[in-house]
């Protein structure tokens, strides 16, 4: 809750409060190549999974018609699904785990060979 006015009126106090409403950024767009999917690595587990995604609704705002440019060039450019960000990881996209373990120790000096 965040405190947004407050003023005295002789003996009464009228005090506003407004909830802050949370605002969701887009902090980048991976364009996968055939094949790949996107990894999580966990700093402090050390542990690579497959990210977990949540599939966005699409939104079309022209009349779908199969014949019209327009409308592919609007299908294709919209997102599909939205990775799900957890504290003290590493989103990276690869082929397989093995690339992925290359990635961390080129890029980040981790090294997880085992």
């Amino acid at each position: 809750m965040i405190k947004s006015e407050e003023k005295t009126t002789g003996q009464v106090k009228i005090t506003k409060e407004a909830e802050q409403e949370k605002k969701k950024q887009l902090l980048g767009k991976i364009m996968l190549k055939k094949g790949h999917s996107i990894f999580e690595f966990n700093r402090v587990t050390l542990e690579i999974k497959v990210a977990e995604q949540k599939e966005l609704p699409y939104k079309y705002s022209l009349p779908i018609k199969t014949n019209n440019l327009a409308y592919f060039a609007e299908y294709n450019t919209q997102s599909r699904c939205e990775i799900v960000i957890k504290e003290n990881c590493i989103y990276i996209p690869a082929l397989n785990k093995k690339n992925v373990k290359k990635v961390l120790f080129r890029d980040y000096n981790i090294n997880l060979s085992n």
